[in-house]
């Protein structure tokens, strides 16, 4: 059983990132869509998605937004701006 775990959670990172951005290119296009909005929330999962829409799409096609709530730690909102920059979309 526990050989069998080890098994499941070996991944090639590299083949899973190229499906899936495969995956946003094929279904932006079904949808006759030229791009993607997000909310990047400063966290690891709104900033992987936003990377790999980035990677997908290009630059100009992905508008991240940022929307803080009154509850929103003042380091996430950093943070959020800084993976904006980083991937030059528009916050």
């Amino acid at each position: 059983m526990e050989n069998d775990l080890k098994n499941l959670l070996k991944i090639n990172a590299q083949t899973e990132k190229k499906k899936i951005i495969q995956f946003i290119k094929k279904n932006i296009k079904q949808l006759n869509k030229n791009g993607a909005v997000i909310g990047l929330s400063g966290g690891l999962d709104s900033s992987t998605c936003a990377y790999l829409l980035t990677e997908a799409l290009g630059k100009n096609k992905v508008l991240g937004l940022i929307l803080p709530e009154r509850d929103s730690a003042k380091i996430n909102m950093e943070h959020a701006r800084m993976v904006a920059k980083i991937l030059a979309s528009k916050p």
